[in-house]
């Protein structure tokens, strides 16, 4: 799971009545899916405008755009429980093992869209488009949460943004400005590797604009009151990894894996480290009391 869906919106039955004096935004719907009002920047609607943005820019057909940045907005979904979709750490899960199931993640995606664009097939096809779009969305979404999680744990990153609702404000990594500025970048990198990919494979950019829409969705509030108790399970111990490595890299391994097949390199080989240069010291975990959040989700 993780927790790009912001907290804040999810105080819809609780108005005032977090520590920190935070109204909430957003009701959870009748089909169990949380309405986003809130600014942050990496809930998952900023993941769609991120990555509808990158394709845009990328002069890529309308009809993709759309359905490639719902794709992205529904990893949180669909993929609440696989960390290595959101660039995190599983519990108990070293550094190393938790970077290297990101990378395998990224060059399968990647495989995915050089297969696709290999195949014998109708270029011009809804289910062409519609299958890149479905590969491509979801790596851009991991690629985007390195920005922000850096590997962090789901246990630190509840923490975190459970002393951002409740204490002290600005301490959910999603927020950071450095996160939406770096997702950015990253995603216009990839969306031009994207692109020259398709000229490679001979295949026409307007040819995806036979891509058809899907229904955006966001994480229940089942999943979100589950994520918001991971904090009693934190350490205290900062887990995030080297973002300047791992940015690089993973980038590297889902562009090179749309054109050729190449073994990922391992981040830790040769007894290399990815521990952050910037690496938080040991914190006490603290109950953040914060009757919002308790309220909220009682009976999940």
């Amino acid at each position: 799971m993780t927790s790009n869906l912001s907290l804040l919106a999810l105080l819809a039955l609780v108005v005032g009545a977090t520590a920190a004096g935070v109204g909430c935004a957003a009701a959870p719907s009748d089909d169990g899916n949380t309405a986003e009002t809130t600014a942050s920047a990496l809930e998952t609607k900023d993941h769609s405008k991120i990555t509808g943005a990158s394709c845009h820019d990328a002069k890529l057909p309308e009809a993709f755009c759309t359905r490639l940045q719902q794709e992205a907005f529904n990893v949180d979904h669909n993929e609440w429980t696989d960390l290595s979709a959101h660039s995190q750490t599983e519990f108990g899960q070293s550094t190393c093992d938790a970077a290297a199931a990101t990378q395998k993640r990224l060059h399968d995606l990647g495989a995915d869209v050089r297969t696709i664009l290999g195949s014998d097939h109708d270029s011009a096809s809804p289910s062409t488009a519609n299958d890149l779009a479905h590969a491509l969305g979801r790596a851009m979404h991991t690629i985007q949460d390195n920005c922000a999680h850096s590997g962090m744990s789901n246990e630190q990153h509840a923490w975190l943004d459970d002393q951002d609702v409740c204490v002290a404000p600005d301490m959910n990594p999603d927020t950071k400005p450095e996160a939406l500025q770096c997702a950015r970048e990253e995603s216009a990198a990839v969306m031009t590797a994207f692109h020259d990919a398709l000229v490679a494979a001979n295949m026409n950019p307007a040819d995806l604009s036979a891509a058809t829409a899907i229904t955006e969705s966001n994480p229940s509030r089942k999943q979100a009151c589950t994520f918001i108790k991971r904090w009693k399970q934190w350490d205290g111990v900062d887990s995030r990894w080297d973002n300047e490595l791992t940015r690089r890299d993973f980038r590297k391994t889902l562009t090179t894996a749309f054109s050729v097949e190449a073994r990922t390199a391992d981040l830790c080989a040769d007894g290399a480290t990815l521990t952050s240069p910037t690496q938080e010291p040991k914190v006490e975990v603290t109950d953040p009391w914060c009757p919002g959040l308790s309220i909220f989700c009682i009976g999940e």
